[in-house]
């Protein structure tokens, strides 16, 4: 995380790359900060109960949620081409007749 959120600068001296915000919501550094209170949380727990290990299967349930939401529902459930193209057709014939 601390290599993320490093700047970096030329010969000069002037920064280039301010480097990423640990704090914003939908970046990386997020998910990283909750991967590692999480196993905090869980290891303070361990010495306790060894049962509460289990809740270490959030992380990759997380991940799979994520990437299902984001990348693999739109792509299974997207519309084709051709059915964009008729609804704009239709649409803009839509327009037309009103004018």
């Amino acid at each position: 995380m601390r290599s993320m959120a490093r700047c970096r600068r030329n010969e000069k001296g002037q920064v280039t790359d301010a480097g990423l915000d640990l704090n914003q919501p939908d970046a990386f550094g997020e998910y990283c900060k909750d991967v590692v209170i999480l196993c905090s949380f869980v290891a303070i727990g361990a010495t306790i109960w060894s049962m509460i290990l289990w809740l270490l299967l959030l992380i990759p349930a997380y991940v799979f949620y994520k990437l299902w939401k984001m990348i693999i529902a739109p792509w299974f459930f997207a519309e084709s081409l051709e059915q964009e193209e008729e609804k704009k057709i239709k649409k803009r014939e839509r327009r037309l007749r009103k004018t």
